[in-house]
Parts: structure tokens; sequence; C-alpha cells
């Protein structure tokens, strides 16, 4: 038990508050912010339960329950129509199977443009260890964007460097891909 210093202010119930708190929007509770810090924790449970602790205090009840705090993860998963998801990942299912069951005859690529932003925003909020919140992302001027793929049989690995991914250098990389892939096959035999 306890020897020294003062009683355990905080009580199961403020945890399990807390711990359903941490894992809540702050905009759908009222608040004009969008993340929790330790401090606004503490000063949100204060009004909730009448026990007051401070942010240290509640970093460390958090940290005991294996929450980090870290850095958001941009998502746009709330753009996403799940039907049609899953009808992709089904058909893209089979693609893979037959990769691998014939590859001399089919080929699958995985092709993704990313952009760094030279103005990058970054929040850190807290979120169970191991676990990453997600938060909208928002899309800025000032990048530098790579567009790559990678094939799915043996991890070949191309990359172009371009100023803008549009349609048009979309269209362009995909005819240097489809150039090089063919000259491979034809170095084949």
């Amino acid at each position: 038990g306890r020897k020294n210093g003062n009683h355990k202010k905080a009580t199961e119930e403020y945890i399990n508050l807390l711990l359903k708190i941490v894992d809540e929007d702050p905009k759908e509770l009222g608040y004009e912010f969008g993340r929790w810090t330790a401090a606004r924790l503490a000063e949100h449970l204060e009004k909730e339960t009448g026990i007051k602790l401070s942010g240290s205090q509640v970093r460390r009840i958090l940290r005991r329950k294996k929450y980090v705090y870290i850095w958001a993860k941009y998502s746009l998963e709330d753009k996403q129509d799940k039907k049609l998801r899953k009808a992709f990942k089904e058909k893209l299912d089979e693609y893979l199977k037959l990769a691998k069951e014939k590859p001399e005859s089919i080929q699958v690529w995985f092709w993704d443009e990313c952009g760094f932003s030279l103005r990058v925003i970054r929040r850190r909020a807290w979120t169970k260890k191991g676990k990453r919140k997600k938060v909208n992302g928002q899309r800025k001027r000032g990048r530098v964007n790579v567009m790559g793929a990678l094939r799915y049989n043996d991890k070949k690995r191309v990359c172009f460097m371009i100023k803008k991914g549009n349609s048009e250098t979309f269209h362009e990389q995909l005819k240097k891909l489809h150039e090089e892939i063919r000259q491979e096959w034809i170095n084949l035999g």
C-alpha cells in the first residue's frame, strides 16, 4: 500500500472516465480545440468529477494505462466508400493469387504517389500504445512528390521524382513504367 505522501485522488471511476474521454474528439464535447493534452483532460475531468489533478498526474495515469503521446496519422478513410473498397479488395486478392501461380503471365504492381509537405503541421495526441490516432489530412502547397511502384511477386521497386502529382504526370509515369516492364520482358526473351 501507500506509505508516504497524499492519498490517491484518482478514483477508479475517474480513471475509467479518463480512458473513455481520451479516445473521444474534444469538438464533440463542445470544445474548440481538436486534440487532448494532459492539462486539458485534467481540466475537463475536474468539471465532470470534481477531482482536481494536474496535467502531470493525468499524464502518469495515462502512461500506466499504456497510453503514449505521439504524432497522429493523417487519414482519408472518411472519404472512402466501404462497399466499393470491399469489392476492390476481393478482386485484388484474385489477381494476387494469379500472380503467384503464373508470374510469367501476370504481374501485379502497387502504385502510389507520396507528397512530402514542406510546411508540415503535425499534431501529437494521446493514444493507446501500439495504436496511432487518425486525424483528417489537410493538403497544402509546397510539396516534394514521388511516384513509385512495387511489383508483388519479387518486390522490384521503381520510383519517379515529379514536380506535381496530377493526372497528366501520373499518365507520363505509367508510360515510363510500362516501357521499363516491356524492355524487361524483351530482355528475358
